[in-house]
């Protein structure tokens, strides 16, 4: 338990997370620069290797904050200080 209370997804299976269409994906902040100013954009999915699209932005999964571990439903987690992570869905 962790994340408020949330099922946390342990850092071996947050490996195998995929888009609803199964392409592999990894979170991780965003950040860009503008006018010399470094600005944190939140939680980013990007498609990893092997997918032909390694690096881009995976925008279903950073809009939805919805990924698939296994075939199950989780959800994209940002904690305090920063901390992201994979949970299960609550019921509420």
């Amino acid at each position: 338990m962790g994340a408020r209370g949330n099922i946390v997804v342990c850092w071996n299976c947050v490996e195998r997370a995929v888009d609803s269409t199964g392409r592999p994906i990894e979170i991780s902040e965003r950040w860009t620069k503008t006018n010399g100013i470094l600005v944190q954009g939140g939680p980013t999915a990007y498609f990893k290797a092997p997918d032909p699209q390694e690096g881009e932005i995976c925008a279903e999964v950073t809009q939805s904050y919805k990924c698939w571990v296994d075939g199950t439903e989780v959800r994209v987690y940002e904690g305090v200080a920063g901390w992201l992570g994979l949970v299960m869905p609550t019921n509420d």
